[in-house]
C-alpha cells in the first residue's frame, strides 16, 4: 500500500493507509455478525445482502518527498523516482559536487553535498559519546560520511534513513575511495534559508538586453537573505565580473533559481555559491 500496490483503486495512498484499520475493524465485525447470523433485517435489501461500508475519513495525500520515503520504507528502495530530483537544479547552484562525482573532489576539499541518508550505524567513542557512520545516496551512487559526536548531537532530530540533507564537510580519501568528514548537517528543506556567502550569477552577455536585466532585478528584489550577489558577464573574449556592492542580499531558494531560469532562459549560464 505504501509503495502503490492499490494505486489503481485509489491513488491517495495516505487516505488508504489512514483508513486501513477502520476497514479491517469493519470487516472483522461483519464476518462475526454473519457467523452468528446477526445480519440486520435492513441489511438484507442491500447489494449481496451486505451492510453499508465503514466510515472513511478524507485526508490529504502525502507530499512527493513523503511518498518516496514511504516507498523506501516498504521496499527498501525508491520506486517511482528519487527525492533529490526536485532539488537537482538548486543543488547545482550550491555545489559542483554530487555523491556520484565525489571522487573528483580533491582530498582536503571543503564541500557542500546534497544527499538522501542511507544506512546509519552508530558507535560510542572512548569518551562514551555517540557518533555515526552514514551512507549518502543520490539515486546513482553511495558514499560514506562520518558524523562526529558534536554534529551527531545537533542532528539527532532528523538523522534517519531516507531523509534529505545538505552536508558540509571535508573530503577524505582512503585507498582512492572518497568519504566526507561532516562538519555540519541540516535538513535540505531548511538549508536555503541558512546558507550564506556570495552568489555569482553567470550570464551570457551576447543577446542580453536591458529588459532581461530588469526582469532579473525584479526576481532578486523578491528574495531577501544573507547572500550578496555578483554578476559574471560571459563574452567570447572573456569574463567581466560585476560586484553589486551589497545592493541585493538574497536567500538562495529553489524558487529564485527557477524564476531566474524562466525569465532568462539559456542566457542564464548558472548560479554559483562562494563561501
Amino acid at each position: 500500500m505504501k509503495a502503490g500496490a492499490f494505486d489503481a483503486l485509489e491513488p491517495n495512498r495516505a487516505f488508504l493507509l489512514h483508513n486501513l484499520e477502520a476497514v479491517m475493524d469493519w470487516a472483522h465485525r461483519e464476518r462475526e455478525a454473519r457467523t452468528r447470523g446477526q445480519i440486520s433485517i435492513f441489511d438484507l435489501g442491500g447489494p449481496s445482502g451486505s451492510s453499508s461500508g465503514p466510515r472513511l475519513e478524507e485526508v490529504p495525500d502525502w507530499e512527493p518527498e513523503e511518498r518516496l520515503l514511504r516507498e523506501r520504507e516498504a521496499l527498501g528502495f525508491y520506486l517511482t523516482g528519487h527525492p533529490l530530483s526536485v532539488w537537482k537544479e538548486w543543488l547545482s547552484a550550491v555545489t559542483p559536487y554530487t555523491v556520484s562525482n565525489l571522487a573528483q573532489a580533491p582530498e582536503g576539499q571543503k564541500i557542500y553535498l546534497g544527499a538522501a541518508l542511507g544506512t546509519i550505524k552508530t558507535k560510542n567513542t572512548r569518551r562514551g559519546e555517540k557518533m555515526a557512520f552514514v551512507q549518502l545516496e543520490d539515486g546513482e551512487s553511495v558514499a560514506e560520511a562520518i558524523v562526529f559526536p558534536e554534529v551527531y548531537a545537533r542532528s539527532l532530530e532528523f538523522l534517519e534513513e531516507g531523509r534529505l540533507v545538505l552536508v558540509r564537510g571535508t573530503v577524505e580519501k582512503e585507498e582512492g575511495n572518497p568519504r566526507v568528514l561532516v562538519e555540519d548537517l541540516r535538513p535540505l528543506s531548511k538549508a536555503p534559508e541558512d546558507l550564506s556567502g556570495r552568489v555569482v550569477l553567470a550570464l551570457k552577455a551576447e543577446g542580453l538586453s536591458v529588459r532581461d536585466l530588469e526582469a532579473l532585478r525584479a526576481v532578486l528584489s523578491e528574495s531577501h537573505g544573507p547572500c550578496e550577489i555578483n554578476l559574471e558577464l560571459v563574452f567570447r573574449e572573456g569574463i567581466v565580473r560585476i560586484d553589486l556592492n551589497g545592493a541585493f542580499r538574497i536567500a538562495l531558494r529553489p524558487e529564485l533559481v527557477t524564476e531566474a531560469r524562466r525569465f532568462l532562459g539559456d542566457r542564464l549560464l548558472g548560479f554559483r555559491l562562494e563561501t
